[in-house]
């Protein structure tokens, strides 16, 4: 049978002591097969508690964790930093990095103290940079979307170029390099037509152009959008290229960045 043996230190003084818990359940402590040693782990030098774990399993490091949303599991760093990911398993879990917020327990993502908050959330592969302006200590947060960084790749923001196209609009015409852009169709002499594959939200984004034949002619490119069947829309743009401005040409370099929600 195996034994059990508590030996004392013969330099030390301090005494070790084994309190029972308030219960009438007997407890029982298991040892692993091995050896162990237990030092010092965490130190506050008894000033504070360093690290609290509460009934939710919510940790918090300097500080007692706030009461979270029930399907996070979080861990609050001081005062205003906090790192959580959704409970349970399953599709689209996210993990989340807080600044001077947490969600509450009725869902409402609020302020710490008062001041600015952001949220950086990452799931399905993609990563969203969130903002809120300065608010009210326990005040319920609206975020805005500064920045969001696709699963294909895309930056999604009004300062980053929804889609950008660079071709050859001469002969059989073909796509340099391209970004957020499924095809181009030649419609006829300096008349082309751009689908986006993914859709903007709505058709008042911006486009900036430019294009030039290689040969040392002088190319314009218009976008007739008020014209009979030019009218953009949410995938798809038209862009015309012209020589002296009446007269229609195939342009052998043809750029345009496209702006906007």
């Amino acid at each position: 049978m195996s034994k059990v043996k508590i030996q004392g230190n013969a330099s030390g003084t301090g005494v070790v002591t084994l309190t029972a818990p308030n219960t009438n359940t007997d407890r029982t402590i298991t040892l692993p097969d091995g050896d162990i040693s237990l030092g010092v782990g965490i130190d506050d030098n008894a000033t504070s508690t360093a690290i609290t774990i509460d009934a939710s399993k919510n940790v918090g490091i300097g500080v007692v964790p706030k009461s979270w949303y029930s399907a996070f599991s979080a861990l609050q760093l001081g005062s205003g930093g906090a790192i959580t990911y959704d409970t349970g398993s399953g599709a689209s879990k996210a993990l989340r990095v807080f600044t001077n917020c947490y969600r509450a327990t009725d869902g409402n993502y609020k302020y710490i103290y008062g001041d600015e908050a952001s949220l950086i959330e990452s799931y399905d592969g993609k990563t969203f940079f969130k903002y809120a302006a300065a608010g009210s200590a326990a005040g319920t947060i609206t975020w805005t979307t500064s920045l969001q960084l696709t699963n294909d790749g895309r930056g999604l923001s009004q300062f980053t170029a929804k889609a950008w196209i660079n071709f050859d609009g001469r002969n059989t015409i073909s796509i340099r390099d391209s970004h957020n852009i499924s095809s181009i169709t030649d419609d006829a002499t300096g008349k082309y037509q751009v689908t986006m594959a993914n859709a903007m939200a709505n058709i008042n984004y911006s486009i900036a152009a430019t294009s030039g034949r290689g040969n040392g002619e002088a190319i314009h490119a218009v976008f007739p959008f008020s014209s009979s069947g030019n009218t953009p829309t949410t995938t798809v743009f038209k862009i015309q290229t012209v020589q002296s401005w009446d007269v229609w040409h195939d342009a052998g370099w043809v750029m345009a960045q496209i702006y906007g929600d």
